[in-house]
């Protein structure tokens, strides 16, 4: 795929959206939620890779550039937008990482990880009502994702809430009632 004007222009958009508050969709004049998912190319795979590494040591910066990398070579796939808000939060940029997620987790509300993301981008912004209710999804959508429950207890908990209470992990069972009724009764 060669390097096209609208290309160009886009990825200096993203670059020049990744460095300020500006809002990335409007800057791009694109929707995360209208973007096909592209498949990821080599290079996007290897800068995407390296900017996970990169976040991890510490390095949020470079991890950014990385992730507007791979966001050359892939487009702003779910993937990519995600790990541009990652390295935004790294930065202290939560205002940014809330306007990369947002528009993800509305048009993927099926997407554990992008919800427990939001939820927690919400929460660093002391939104607990509205992380709550992302938190809340990504819960009910993955329960095995500890950040997301652990998130959820901490927004219940700034809104008066009881929290969940890890101690009721025992397994419900499972009754037919016949005529395709399903109910779910205390553990055995």
């Amino acid at each position: 795929m060669g390097w096209g004007p609208l290309r160009i222009a886009a990825v200096a958009a993203l670059t020049a959206a990744a460095g300020c508050g500006a809002d990335v969709a409007q800057r791009a004049d694109l929707h995360v939620g209208t973007l096909a998912a592209k498949p990821t190319g080599p290079r996007a795979r290897a800068a995407l890779d390296r900017s996970e590494e990169l976040m991890m040591i510490g390095r949020a910066e470079a991890a950014l550039e990385h992730a507007t990398r791979a966001a050359g070579h892939a487009g702003l796939t779910p993937e990519v937008v995600r790990a541009m808000a990652r390295a935004n939060v790294g930065l202290g940029r939560l205002g940014q990482a809330e306007r990369l997620l947002r528009p993800l987790a509305e048009s993927a509300p099926g997407d554990a990880a992008v919800q427990s993301e939001f939820g927690r981008v919400l929460l660093a912004l002391d939104r607990p009502a509205e992380a709550s209710r992302v938190l809340r999804l990504a819960f009910a959508l993955d329960p095995e994702d500890t950040l997301a429950r652990d998130g959820l207890s901490e927004s219940l908990a700034r809104l008066g809430e009881p929290g969940y209470d890890a101690g009721h992990n025992e397994a419900f069972t499972l009754g037919h009632e016949g005529g395709g009724l399903y109910v779910l009764g205390p553990p055995s």
